[in-house]
């Protein structure tokens, strides 16, 4: 359930009223942030910049690992390629899992059995600023299956490739440094 937050603050160097919106979620962590956005502006004067108003996004993701490699997708996004793992954001009202077992399939046409969860990388989406928060999980496919890419415009996947850990970390492939510090540590 979403929750919108109206308060009204005055401070003592504002000359009037200053009303603050704040979209969060059931989670109620942010009410602290709200606070202290509060207390900034209409007390001290001080504008906020961009990094305040941001929005972390919870994404589940699969590292699939078969004959010591691991699928890496290539994502287009504008004029920038990088590459990531398969999965996605949590829709609201879905469970993490059904989340990565749904992405995948739809990333990839494979259908995974989830081992255990490996650890947590992070990145600015390129399409909005936000933060992506990434749960990665290690997973297995059939050794048989073959990867098929989505043929949905609103995919953005350009190629998939089975990749080394040492090819992933040289500097050819563009990907999030906190997602190449996962794959050096757990691979």
């Amino acid at each position: 359930m979403d929750l919108v937050f109206l308060l009204s603050c005055s401070g003592l160097k504002a000359k009037s009223s200053t009303l603050f919106f704040k979209h969060l979620d059931s989670n109620y962590s942010s009410l602290a942030g709200l606070f202290i956005e509060c207390f900034l502006v209409a007390f001290l004067n001080i504008p906020l910049p961009n990094f305040f108003l941001m929005v972390a996004i919870a994404a589940m993701k699969a590292l699939i690992v078969r004959d010591g490699k691991f699928l890496a997708l290539e994502l287009e996004i504008g004029r920038k390629k990088l590459w990531d793992l398969p999965g996605g954001k949590v829709e609201d009202g879905e469970e993490p899992m059904q989340t990565l077992l749904r992405e995948v399939k739809e990333e990839t046409a494979l259908d995974v059995e989830v081992e255990k969860s490996i650890g947590v990388y992070w990145f600015n989406r390129i399409s909005d600023g936000n933060l992506a928060v990434c749960t990665v999980f290690a997973c297995t496919a059939d050794a048989s299956a073959s990867v098929i890419l989505p043929h949905k415009s609103n995919e953005s996947i350009a190629s998939s490739k089975w990749i080394g850990k040492e090819e992933f970390l040289s500097s050819s492939f563009e990907a999030p440094e906190s997602l190449k510090e996962l794959v050096k540590n757990n691979l």
